[in-house]
This record gives structure tokens, sequence and C-alpha cells, in this order.
């Protein structure tokens, strides 16, 4: 297990570690011998019907079929490992780390079942939240802290990148019936959050003079990228009702988190606590009996109470296939709001035109909008024990939230004119997965979240594990909408073989997702010119509107 568990990590996080500014590569990986620890599993069933804060149901469920069983895992590892890293140009470094402490949920769920053996079709592992990360560092990186927080990051990022929802591992125990589609699961829906109130804040002491703080908060919901509201200056009950961001939500139980600091002109701002709280939590029934979305927390600093407090609102919404309304109405119009999400899902290729000893591809997939364009890759599938390198199965979902600002349009324009005269009947999507990580979508020009992947054989262990890279660009969109170009890519082997390169291209357009059935598009169909197939679905969402 521990062999398997290094060469997982090690594989996540050589291309993030090749991506630094001073690339860097492991010497050595020793995770120990000190076991991982479960603290409590809760083990419940789990239904394709998604139910509201209010009782509701999501519009993407199809009523009543199980989906599967679900356990939820508390983990708590206080491991003797020894890792060493160097950098891989003058002047050589080396650093690394002999002491890491880890601590999260882990879900584990098995899904979808079925009425033969192996009776699960596949297995789905990830952390609900960002587990916990404590490292004690040797070498530089016990003297520099540059070199210890660059290590920190890129750890932490390599498990969010893999493992932290909307990610997961997936494995396939039934290779003949499975089929990526029948385990895609929908995100809750779109979370709008802000900070209506606070209280308790004091007059701080100086080194000369008393100071009234200048707050601000940075919110952030899971992995996705965090929030800053403006600063208030020389507030003690400052409130932020005006100031809100919308994120997607994939789990009741994914965290809000919440970090108050009071601003300094130097720019080293001060951290005056932290707090936190569930979704399911903050949607919990109010005195009415109705979910009011509303949680007042105490901030927490160095495990200590503050006696400072903020009070947290939240809005959900359900994603819906009845209506895309929401891509032109004024509230979902403007910074820091999304207005709809886009999910593509990459199931598998076939018929690959080389031999299998020389197979090793992934699909790149482009998405370009008005703003920019985004690059996913699903992880690289090669020749192993166990694996169909010539008819590899993918398993990947992105998502990519989407603001008026990448459909290129405004408050003014009509969904008709979005659609274009030869749109007729106006449906909506079909949904599906997990989501992109986008708070603030303007500023950040819409930027995705990539998933990182493995692709697992039972019994072969690990075949690939992909980090999907993020690009942006600064090129002109498409006219209208969104278009997505997948491109299927062959590198080099298992046995060294040389890769063929882009061995096709497709595109779906958005006019093409506006006027298909549910806006989805599920096809089959052939890639480039040498026999290739790729399977893929791609869906549109709009948010439920009361």
């Amino acid at each position: 297990m521990s062999d398997a568990i290094e060469k997982t990590v090690r594989e996540s996080l050589i291309p993030t570690l090749d991506g630094l500014a001073v690339p860097m590569f492991f010497v050595k990986m020793d995770l120990g011998d000190v076991p991982i620890r479960i603290q409590r599993m809760v083990i419940h069933r789990v239904n394709e019907t998604y139910e509201s804060s209010s009782g509701g149901i999501s519009s993407y469920d199809d009523g009543n079929k199980q989906a599967g069983i679900k356990m939820d895992i508390d983990l708590y590892w206080d491991g003797n490992c020894d890792i060493m890293l160097q950098t891989k140009s003058a002047p050589k470094l080396a650093f690394g780390v002999r002491h890491i402490k880890f601590s999260g949920q882990l879900y584990v769920l098995l899904s979808p079942l079925t009425s033969v053996l192996p009776v699960i079709s596949a297995i789905q592992v990830g952390f609900t939240n960002p587990p916990v990360v404590e490292m004690t560092y040797t070498g530089a990186g016990a003297i520099l802290n540059t070199v210890a927080s660059t290590i920190q990051g890129v750890i932490q990022g390599g498990i969010a990148g893999a493992l932290v929802l909307p990610n997961r591992i997936v494995v396939p125990l039934d290779l003949v019936g499975y089929d990526y589609f029948d385990i895609y699961r929908p995100p809750v829906g779109m979370v709008r959050l802000s900070v209506i109130k606070s209280r308790g804040f004091k007059v701080l002491k100086g080194l000369v003079v008393y100071d009234v703080p200048d707050i601000y908060c940075v919110l952030r919901l899971g992995v996705n990228d965090p929030f800053r509201t403006s600063t208030k200056t020389d507030e003690l009950k400052p409130s932020w009702k005006d100031e809100s961001c919308d994120t997607i939500l994939y789990d009741m139980d994914q965290k809000v988190y919440v970090d108050v600091y009071d601003a300094d002109p130097s720019g080293l701002d001060t951290l005056l606590g932290k707090c936190e709280v569930t979704c399911r939590d903050l949607f919990g029934e109010g005195d009415d009996g109705v979910a009011d979305g509303l949680c007042e927390l105490e901030l927490i600093m160095d495990e200590k109470r503050t006696r400072y407090y903020i009070t947290v609102k939240a809005e959900l919404h359900h994603l819906t296939n009845d209506t895309l309304d929401s891509f032109t109405k004024s509230e979902y119009d403007g910074k820091n709001r999304l207005c709809g999400l886009a999910t593509i899902i990459v199931s598998k290729a076939t018929n690959l035109p080389m031999p299998k000893e020389d197979a090793a591809t992934f699909v790149k997939v482009d998405v370009k909008s008005k703003t920019g364009s985004k690059i996913f890759n699903t992880g690289t599938v090669m020749d192993a024990p166990g694996i169909d390198s010539l008819n590899p199965i993918y398993g990947c979902t992105f998502f990519v939230p989407i603001t008026t600002a990448m459909l290129g349009t405004d408050k003014k324009e009509s969904l008709t004119d979005l659609m274009g005269s030869s749109t007729k009947n106006l449906k909506n999507i079909s949904m599906s997965s997990k989501i992109a990580k986008i708070l603030n979508p303007v500023e950040a020009a819409g930027m995705v979240v990539s998933t990182s992947k493995m692709v697992v054989s039972a019994g072969a262990g690990v075949v690939s594990a992909g980090v999907g890279a993020i690009a942006m660009a600064t090129a002109t969109g498409p006219s209208n909408g969104l278009d997505y170009v997948l491109t299927l890519t062959d590198i080099v082997g298992t046995n060294g073989a040389a890769g063929l390169g882009d061995l096709g291209t497709l595109t779906v357009t958005h006019a093409e997702l506006l006027e298909a059935e549910k806006h989805t598009l599920t096809k089959t169909c052939s890639i480039g010119d040498k026999g290739a197939m790729l399977e893929f679905r791609i869906l549109l969402a709009g948010k439920f509107l009361l």
C-alpha cells in the first residue's frame, strides 16, 4: 500500500515540480512505516436524487435510481517520512520533509451498483474538503521560508488537484460493463456568498498609537479560488452586504472558509482570525422551519477564541434543465457573478491507429470564449498490464463556470438574440459532475480548475496520473457563446517510441448545444483521418430562477 501511495504522490507532483520557476525533482521518497489511522467511519446509501435544503430535488435527477454506497472516513496520519528534493539547476539546493501530519475526511463512493458480479461498477475516492497538512522540513527548507512555503504549496496543490472535490480518483471494477457516464454526479448547485455583518472588533494597540482596524474578508468554498471583499477603513462593525461572489457547490459537507485581516499600508496585513462552516450547517433549518442560509461565526486565532464575530449569508441556486434565462438576467451580469455552467465529460477513445506498446494518449479540451481560452488535459493512458491502451478509458469531467462576459452578452440581450433566429425550441441541460474553481470570474477571465485524473485498472495499480493544465489566451473567442475544441494526442510510450502527436481534432459550438435536446450532446464520433473514435458528452446548465 505504501509503495502504491508513494507512486501516486510522485506521479501527481512531478508535473507541478517541473513547472516551478526553479524546477525540482525527487531524490528520495519514503513515507515510513507509520500506518494511517481511521478515527471515524460513516456508511450510508446515496441516491441519484439530490435534495435541496428546502426539501426540493435538483432538476438533474431522474427520481429513484439508487446510485450506490458512500463511506465518509476521517483519516489521521502522523508519519515519520523521509522525502528529499533537489533543484535541477545551479545553485543546486537539497531540502526535504522528515515529518508530516495529515488529517481529513475521505469519501469512498461505490457506484453505480449492478445486478451482476462484481456488483460495483466503479470506486470513486477523494476528499470532501482540503485536508490539513503540517510538515517539518530539513535542509534548505528548514532555513528558507520561501523554500518551505513552496514545498507546502506544491504538496497541498497536488492533493487538491487530484483528490479534493470536484477532483477524484475513479477505479473501474467492471471493465466490461463500465460506463463513465453512469458514474457522473452533478454538483448540488451554485452558491452566492457574502458577509453581511460583524461585531466584537476592537481598537488595536500599536507601538505608538491606537489603531482602528481596516478590515477585509477572504471567502472560499472548498478549493475554489478565494474572493476578497473591499477593505472597510476605521470600522469596528463592518458590513459587506452589498458584496458577494458566486461559486459551485459539489457536496453539502463542503466547507466555507473565511479569513479576516486588518489591512496595512505596507502590505503586511495582520490576520485577525479564521472560521469555517459546512454548507449542511449553513443551510440548516431556521426558526421558521425554512433554510435561511445565515450563520454567525466566531473567529479563531491560534486555536483560541477571539470574541470577534461575522455573519455569513449564503444563497443556494440549483442548476436546471428547463431554461437558460439566467444567461441574460441582470442579477447574473457582472463581476463575481455566474450565470451558468458548462460540463465536459471525456469518456474514452477506441481504435487507436498504432501498436499498443507505442500508445500513450490523452485528450486536450480547449474551451474558447469571449474572455479567452481555458485548456484542460485528461490523464495519459499508456500500455500496462490490464490496460487496453488502444481503447483507452479517460474518465475525466471538467467544469467551466459561465459568466455573461464569456458569452459576449449583457443584460439588454434576450436569450432569443443569443441563440440566433434559427433556434426554435428552448430547453435546458441535463447536467453532470463536479466543477471548477472560480469565485472571481471576470477578474480571473473565467479561470477554471483543471482536474487531475488517475487512470486505474483493478489489480494493475495506477497507470497514469495526469494533471490537467490551465492555459489562458487573450485571443478573441467565438462570435457568441463558447466553443469546445477536443484534441486527441499521442506522446512517447512506455517503450520509448516517439509519439505521433495530434491524432485529430473536433469542435462543438455553442449554437449546437443551444439547439440540442436538453442542451446536451453525447457523441461517439471519428477524430482524425485514421479511424480513431472519441466518446464524450458536453452539457449546458443555467440557474434555477424562483
